[in-house]
C-alpha cells in the first residue's frame, strides 16, 4: 500500500538516537544539550509495533475500546488494542485501501457531537496529547477492519433453514413466552432471524481470525502484573528537547 493509516511509531532505541548529529562539529560550537523529557509509556509491543499508554487513553475516551469492570483497569483495553493492532497488520498485508473521507468525516462528526462540539473535542484531544489527525487515523482503521471482515469473512457465513427453525422454536419461542406475547408466523420473522444468526456467526469468524493472528504473533506485554497507577506503569519513552 502507498500509505498505511495505522499510526506507526519509532521504537525507544531509535527515539533516543535522534540527538543532533554533532560528531563532526567543533564541540565548542555545539549548542547546549536539550533536556530529555518523558512523553509517553510503551505498554505492549506487537510484532515490533509499540502500543503506548496514550493509545489506551485515546481508545477509552473515544469509544474504540471498552473499559474493564473496575475503575482504572486498563487490562481489557490493552487486550482489545493488541487485537486491533494484529488486525491492522493483517489488513495492511491484504491491501485494504483507506476509508472514504466522507465516512471518516461522518464518524468524526458523531464523535464531535458526543463530546460537546468541535472546540470541546479539540481540548480533550490536546489534554490526551493527541490531535485530529491521529483521531482520523483511528477512525480510518476501524472502518478498514469492517471492510476486511465484509470482504474476507462474511462470504464464509451461511445460515440454513434448519438453523432458522431451531432459533424460531427455541430462543424466539422462549422470548415471546417471557414477554407474554404471541409468536409471529415464521414467514414474518425469517429474515430477521437470519440477520441475527448471521451476525453471530460473523462475530465468531472475527474471533477465530483474531485468535489465529495472536497465535502467530510476537506480543510483549509490559503492563502485565502492573496496576493502573501512573508510577507503576512501564518506563517512560524519552524525547530530546521540548514536546512538539
Amino acid at each position: 500500500m502507498a500509505h498505511s493509516p495505522l499510526a506507526r511509531r519509532l521504537p525507544l532505541a531509535i527515539l533516543l538516537a535522534l540527538a543532533p548529529l554533532a560528531a563532526a562539529q567543533d564541540p565548542a560550537a555545539r549548542p547546549p544539550a536539550a533536556p530529555l523529557r518523558p512523553v509517553d509509556r510503551i505498554v505492549a509491543v506487537v510484532d515490533e509495533d509499540p502500543i503506548f499508554f496514550s493509545d489506551l487513553q485515546r481508545a477509552l475516551a473515544f469509544g474504540f475500546a471498552r473499559p474493564g469492570g473496575e475503575s482504572g483497569d486498563f487490562r481489557p483495553v490493552l487486550d482489545q488494542l493488541v487485537d486491533e493492532r494484529l488486525r491492522a497488520h493483517d489488513i495492511d498485508r491484504y491491501g485494504v485501501p483507506p476509508a472514504p473521507q466522507e465516512e471518516i468525516d461522518a464518524q468524526l462528526g458523531r464523535i464531535e457531537k458526543e463530546h460537546g462540539g468541535a472546540a470541546a473535542l479539540d481540548a480533550e484531544l490536546a489534554a490526551l496529547g493527541s490531535n485530529r489527525e491521529e483521531l482520523r487515523r483511528s477512525i480510518d482503521l476501524q472502518l478498514r477492519i469492517l471492510v476486511y471482515i465484509d470482504e474476507r469473512l462474511a462470504p464464509r457465513v451461511f445460515v440454513d433453514d434448519e438453523e432458522l427453525n431451531t432459533y424460531y422454536e427455541g430462543e424466539l419461542a422462549q422470548e415471546m413466552a417471557r414477554q407474554g406475547a404471541a409468536r409471529p408466523a415464521i414467514g414474518e420473522v425469517r429474515e430477521g432471524i437470519r440477520s441475527v444468526l448471521r451476525e453471530r456467526k460473523l462475530n465468531q469468524e472475527a474471533a477465530r481470525w483474531t485468535k489465529e493472528l495472536r497465535e502467530s504473533a510476537r506480543i510483549t506485554d509490559l503492563l502485565a502484573g502492573s496496576a493502573a497507577a501512573d508510577e507503576e506503569l512501564p518506563p517512560v519513552v524519552l524525547r530530546i528537547g521540548p514536546k512538539r
